[in-house]
């Protein structure tokens, strides 16, 4: 649903998704290309057996968001983090007011796939923590994904990591990527403009769709989620229709 929603976003703002980008220069790998064709096994094996995995839920997932900065607007505030926070779950269980916008022919298989995500209470060493890290560096305009994870980060086995910054060295014009489990550099998550993440504070401009439904929409490709019309970032183009985004409709 967080996807659908994007597709109406992107004649809105010209900043894209720099996620099909990131994951092709990854399978051009060939330990990692193994790595995600197991994923897509395991993906399909768990759906086949998703009614059993629901009732378990809800699976509460640990985030922790990076914030590097040079102390200017890229700094963002709690509020703006905990507003981000609210899209994704807002999202991730069908309360965006824009669901209607959703074709009606896949209205009926609109899915909530019972997740939470929280940021953390315990860092990696079992210290109180609001789940932020802010870290003063000029890496937040000239980091690549590998050395802004040097920089900082937690164990990727165990929380969700967001980078905050204020531009990327890869996939100018992007408003935001993620890496697939087991594609990343030195490990997985997700990476996001200071004004993209989430519709509040210094993201903008406030209220944007885009703005908006850009976390929601990199948290479902860390999740395994392709676009709705495959691997690539050209939505509405005829040669999409030979590719498939791994879901049965």
């Amino acid at each position: 649903m967080f996807f659908n929603s994007l597709l109406f976003a992107q004649t809105e703002e010209r900043k894209y998704c720099g996620t099909s980008k990131i994951m092709e220069e990854a399978l051009q790998d060939f330990e990692k290309k193994q790595i995600l064709d197991q994923l897509e096994i395991f993906t399909q094996e768990f759906m086949t057996n998703i009614e059993q995995h629901r009732s378990a839920g809800p699976y509460i997932i640990p985030v922790v968001v990076h914030v590097v900065h040079e102390y200017e607007e890229e700094n963002i505030s709690y509020e703006q983090i905990d507003h981000g926070i609210f899209r994704i779950n807002e999202d991730f269980n069908g309360l965006n007011e824009d669901l209607d916008e959703v074709i009606a022919e896949f209205d009926s298989i609109i899915g909530w796939p019972n997740i939470e995500f929280r940021l953390a209470t315990k860092d990696p060493d079992g210290n109180c923590t609001y789940g932020v890290t802010r870290t003063a560096s000029d890496l937040t305009t000239s980091g690549s994904s590998t050395k802004l994870q040097n920089l900082t980060s937690w164990d990727d086995k165990k929380y969700v990591n967001i980078w905050v910054v204020r531009s990327f060295e890869e996939g100018s014009g992007a408003a935001a990527f993620a890496y697939k489990p087991g594609s990343g550099p030195n490990m997985d998550g997700i990476f996001c403009l200071f004004n993209y993440f989430g519709d509040w504070g210094s993201s903008g401009p406030t209220g944007s769709n885009w703005a908006r439904h850009t976390m929601p929409h990199e948290m479902g490709h860390f999740f395994n989620l392709d676009h709705p019309w495959g691997g690539s970032n050209s939505p509405a183009e005829d040669g999409n229709c030979s590719i498939d985004d791994g879901v049965e409709d």
